[in-house]
């Protein structure tokens, strides 16, 4: 399920949230934290047989969080998200194998690679129904995501006015003495935003 975990989360937040969080699992695990498959700990876990796999979680949690990108309130393209995770799980058994023929001395051939692979099919059933499983989850939690951990459009939020055209009377300071004026609510706000943005831009 580590597998799933990682891809499912890195295509929920998108970024490099996923490939974060996953690289810092990976660190405490090389470190000596038990958080690796059976209890497991240590750096030799990332050099031996299954090596691989660990470290292409990484590698696809960033693929995927960038090819994805941050989540927005629209609902990302489903075709988009199985491209994404497909993807990610072909780098893991990609890596994972590389990593697995290197530790083991195994000589490359399409033989033991056909081997290997047909040893390998009960896990190709069970990630193709993880795989899909993410796809959903992603698919739907995203613009749930979006609502609650990223700001998309900070002008919407600061200025909801922006799309209006209230006319206002206010005290505007100008040359030394307050005058009274009349302009529109959203288009202030809107310019004063616009120039804070500039200024941050700048200095």
């Amino acid at each position: 399920m580590q597998n799933f975990f990682c891809l499912t989360f890195a295509g929920i937040f998108g970024g490099v949230s996923g490939a974060a969080i996953t690289g810092l699992v990976l660190m405490c695990g090389a470190l000596g934290l038990p958080v690796f498959s059976f209890g497991t700990s240590g750096a030799n876990c990332l050099s031996g047989e299954t090596g691989g796999f660990l470290i292409a979680y990484f590698i696809s949690a960033l693929f995927i969080g960038i090819y994805l990108s941050a989540p927005s309130k629209e609902k990302t393209p489903f075709k988009k998200i199985i491209i994404s995770m497909f993807i990610g799980y072909a780098i893991i058994y990609l890596v994972g194998f590389f990593q697995y023929f290197k530790a083991t001395k195994i000589p490359f051939s399409f033989l033991s690679l056909e081997n290997l692979a047909y040893r390998s099919i009960p896990l190709f059933i069970g990630d193709f129904i993880k795989l899909i499983i993410s796809c959903i989850a992603t698919y739907f939690l995203r613009p749930i995501c979006a609502k609650y951990f990223y700001i998309n459009d900070l002008r919407n939020i600061v200025n909801p006015y922006k799309n209006e055209c209230y006319s206002y009377p206010f005290l505007k300071y100008e040359n030394g003495s307050y005058k009274t004026t009349t302009t529109s609510v959203g288009e202030e706000i809107h310019k004063e935003i616009e120039l804070r943005h500039l200024e941050n831009r700048t200095g």
